[in-house]
């Protein structure tokens, strides 16, 4: 085991491997796909992700889809790449999405995250919190409503943002163009099936998803039509041992886990005897 940074990083991709296996941000991932396609291996590249939940008109939007979605975006103050990233709500659900979904996140427990008790802890850096900043901030300048949050918690004295739920989203802001890492949650109306599957696929990553609908079989429908490797339907759960894991455009590219996880490191050999 090495530990290090990214020139140690790439120091070892320039090893004669037969395979490079990464995680980590789409366009380190991009570099390492250029590195192993002039050597001639194979990669599997786990990346980036903006994943979209999407809740259909006619749902309960009751405590266990609060708490799916609460959990989806704010565990690990959102520093997941399979995170819920994009709330999409149909519009007839929207004002209750956002009022039950505000009510929760502003009981979070913010603090020391070696605290047994504390729900959510700091960013893993400062400069990732500016980040997150500069992201929420040009959001507001164009137009989005801020409904709780947007600050950084100077009084906690670390990397410490506040959850934070955006509305009246604009396709030309940050938090919809970029993967968001951290505590910050954009929800957006639609009016029709086709306007959920054009949003959700309005992004250059296609990691996760999530669908809440009682009609199974118009859930799957739309499923089918979304770029992403992993979906998920009401209280289904991709995370399963034997389930692959991997995402379309620039969340990468192969699978992890599972039989097709294992099949990744083998070569395929034919040995034919007359």
């Amino acid at each position: 085991m090495i530990y290090g940074d990214a020139e140690e990083g790439k120091l070892l991709t320039m090893q004669p491997v037969n395979m490079i296996w990464f995680t980590g941000s789409s366009s380190t991932g991009r570099k390492i796909a250029a590195v192993a396609g002039n050597k001639q291996i194979k990669t599997v590249l786990e990346m980036g992700g903006s994943n979209p939940a999407i809740i259909l008109e006619g749902e309960e939007i009751n405590h266990n889809m609060i708490e799916k979605l609460y959990k989806g975006r704010f565990t690990n103050c959102g520093q997941v790449c399979d995170a819920i990233k994009r709330v999409l709500v149909h519009h007839s659900l929207l004002e209750e999405v956002v009022e039950k979904l505000s009510h929760r996140i502003e009981k979070i427990k913010i603090g020391d995250p070696t605290n047994r008790d504390i729900e959510l802890g700091p960013l893993v850096s400062m400069q990732q919190l500016k980040i997150l900043e500069s992201q929420v901030n040009d959001a507001l300048e164009k137009g989005a409503t801020l409904v709780t949050g947007g600050k950084w918690l100077q009084e906690l004295s670390g990397a410490y943002y506040a959850p934070t739920i955006l509305t009246h989203i604009k396709k030309n802001m940050r938090v919809w163009q970029e993967e968001v890492f951290g505590p910050v949650l954009s929800i957006v109306a639609f009016e029709n099936d086709g306007e959920a599957i054009q949003l959700a696929n309005d992004t250059e990553y296609g990691l996760g998803a999530a669908i809440f609908s009682k009609d199974i079989i118009r859930a799957r429908k739309i499923a089918s039509e979304i770029d992403a490797g992993c979906i998920d339907i009401n209280n289904g759960s991709h995370w399963q041992p034997g389930t692959p894991f991997g995402g379309y455009k620039a969340s990468g590219m192969g699978r992890e886990h599972g039989r097709h996880g294992f099949q990744e490191l083998c070569q395929i050999k034919v040995v034919a005897e007359g």
